[in-house]
């Protein structure tokens, strides 16, 4: 069994930006290698242009047939009782829809789409909604899907909505509140794109396992990333981590999509990648963001990773493994789909890699157990660090 540990202090360098609408995507990055230069990348990703749905839109909004009730403003039923729900209205051949604030007031744009008015007053029909991208492109909590299908029965108007890859169907009903109004800022907020500062790579070190003989190498790392805007949090974050021989050739490299991070907050993230093939002579670490992951904090529902608090966390050593046991508690005001636990593991004060698991949600106020288990000998630590982050 052979295994070696590599730790070094690691140094962040910004790169320039590849601008970007629709047709291109602006990447932000920070980089550090590890034992060498640092160096960085650029992304360049091509989006499908929003013409054609939006000439489709606009056909539909230029013939409105006569009001037969169903304009106006609607709110999710039972909404009181909902964590989250969603509000929108009617209007002139258009429908838009939002997800609710906690202050009561529209926030995040989930669809703005064609409404076709029936010819004649009727107790129930079907649409077909055609996505306005022009708005939803820009929104990051908004659906995706070029078309949606929309019921009217009973007096409530029913859709498809996906969440965490789980389809919801969301009853509406109609309400005296008008949200055309109150909504307006929040519409045109998305069609503009915030201006924010690239996350900020703050260290990143790295160890490697591999059995004498074997074909697999395992490579364990932690990063922390800041994000240095004040007023915006960062959707889609995330880290390339990759590993290189000594002439430079690469052994492999992954991206690791992280959760968003919170204005001014820095994030301690860790986990381990398989590969077949040598133990890596050096490992760059480049962190970076789109720039159309951009929102407002007050508006994003992102909490700091302070807000999961860890305790009665236990060190279990046996022959086989090591078990780490403890529990999260979410001291937001929100709830959490899912948690990310993380190990980071030290010798002589600096990091040496990390491991992970994910747990399933944590209301507002609650605590989950969690268990993570390595193998024994894997990893030469001195000492370890436990931190949570949300995952969805």
């Amino acid at each position: 069994m052979k295994k070696w540990i590599v730790f070094v202090l690691c140094l962040g360098v910004l790169t320039g930006n590849v601008s970007a609408v629709y047709a291109q995507e602006e990447s932000s990055s920070s980089s550090a290698v590890v034992d060498e230069a640092s160096s960085s990348i650029q992304d360049e990703a091509d989006v499908e242009e929003t013409e054609d749905t939006t000439e489709a839109v606009e056909d539909t909004t230029e013939a409105v047939s006569e009001d037969t009730g169903l304009s106006g403003n609607w709110i999710q039923k039972d909404a009181e009782s909902a964590d989250n729900y969603q509000i929108g209205y009617i209007r002139d051949g258009v429908i838009e829809l939002y997800w609710m604030q906690e202050d009561g007031t529209p926030g995040n744009l989930y669809w703005s789409g064609s409404f076709e008015e029936p010819e004649e007053e009727t107790d129930s029909f079907t649409w077909e909604s055609v996505n306005d991208k022009r708005k939803t492109g820009y929104a990051l909590m908004a659906s995706q899907e070029e078309t949606k299908t929309f019921a009217y029965e009973n007096e409530e108007i029913s859709y498809e909505v996906s969440i965490l890859g789980q389809d919801v169907t969301i009853n509406l009903v109609k309400t005296d509140t008008d949200y055309n109004t109150t909504s307006e800022s929040a519409s045109e907020s998305t069609l503009t794109m915030p201006e924010g500062l690239p996350v900020e790579f703050v260290s990143g070190n790295y160890s490697w396992y591999k059995n004498e003989g074997a074909p697999l190498t395992t490579l364990y790392y932690s990063v922390q990333i800041h994000n240095p805007n004040d007023d915006y949090a960062v959707n889609y974050p995330n880290v390339q981590v990759t590993a290189r021989a000594a002439d430079r050739s690469i052994l492999t490299t992954y991206e690791q999509m992280l959760p968003p991070i919170a204005a001014g907050d820095t994030v301690t993230f860790g986990t381990s990648l398989t590969y077949e093939g040598n133990a890596p002579d050096k490992v760059e670490m480049i962190v970076g963001n789109s720039n159309n992951g951009y929102v407002l904090q007050n508006t994003s529902g992102v909490i700091r990773q302070d807000m999961l608090a860890i305790s009665n966390v236990s060190e279990i050593k046996n022959e086989q493994n090591t078990r780490f046991t403890g529990e999260v508690t979410n001291n937001s005001t929100i709830s959490q789909n899912s948690v990310c636990v993380v190990i980071v593991f030290k010798k002589n004060g600096d990091s040496i890699g990390g491991i992970n698991t994910i747990i399933d949600s944590i209301a507002s106020g609650a605590s989950r157990p969690f268990e993570i288990s390595v193998y024994k000998d894997i990893m030469d630590y001195d000492s370890y660090e436990v931190y949570a982050l949300p995952w969805g």
